[in-house]
C-alpha cells in the first residue's frame, strides 16, 4: 500500500511539473500571438494603402489614356470588356509603382474570376492577358 501512496505521489509530482510548463509556455504565446496580430494589421494596412494608390492611378489613367486601338478593334464585347480591364488594372497599377508579383497575382484573380464566362464564348482567358501584356509591350 505504501507503494501505490509513493507511485501515486510521483504521477502528482511529474503531472504538477507538467502544468507548470504549459503555463509558461502559454504565457510566451501571447507574446507570439500579440507579435503575429501586428503583423497581419501592418499588412492589412500596406494593402488597404496599395489599393488607393492603384485607384488614384486609375482614376487619372481613365482620364488621361484611352484603350488601345488593339482593344477597340475587338469583336466580341465580353472579350473587349475583359481586355479593358486587365489592361485598366496593369497600367494603373504599373504608374502607383505596384511590384509586378503582385500585379500577376491579381491579374491571375481576374482571370479565375472570368475564365468560365470567357470560356463559354470560346475565349482563353490566359491568352487574352498575354495580348494586353503584348500591347502594354509594344507601346
Amino acid at each position: 500500500m505504501e507503494d501505490l501512496n509513493v507511485f501515486c505521489g510521483l504521477i502528482g509530482l511529474v503531472v504538477a511539473i507538467f502544468q507548470i510548463i504549459l503555463f509558461f509556455k502559454i504565457w510566451g504565446m501571447t507574446n507570439d500571438v500579440r507579435e503575429i496580430k501586428e503583423g497581419v494589421l501592418s499588412f492589412i494596412k500596406e494593402k488597404r494603402r496599395e489599393s488607393r494608390r492603384i485607384s488614384e492611378a486609375n482614376k487619372q489613367n481613365t482620364k488621361e489614356t484611352p484603350l488601345p486601338q488593339e482593344i477597340e478593334d475587338e469583336d466580341n464585347p465580353i472579350a473587349k470588356k475583359f481586355l479593358a480591364d486587365v489592361y485598366d488594372y496593369i497600367t494603373s497599377a504599373r504608374k502607383a509603382n505596384i511590384t509586378n508579383g503582385t500585379i500577376s497575382n491579381h491579374v491571375d484573380y481576374m482571370v479565375s474570376q472570368n475564365k468560365d464566362e470567357l470560356k463559354s464564348h470560346n475565349f482563353s482567358a490566359r491568352n487574352l492577358v498575354d495580348k494586353v501584356y503584348k500591347i502594354i509591350e509594344n507601346q
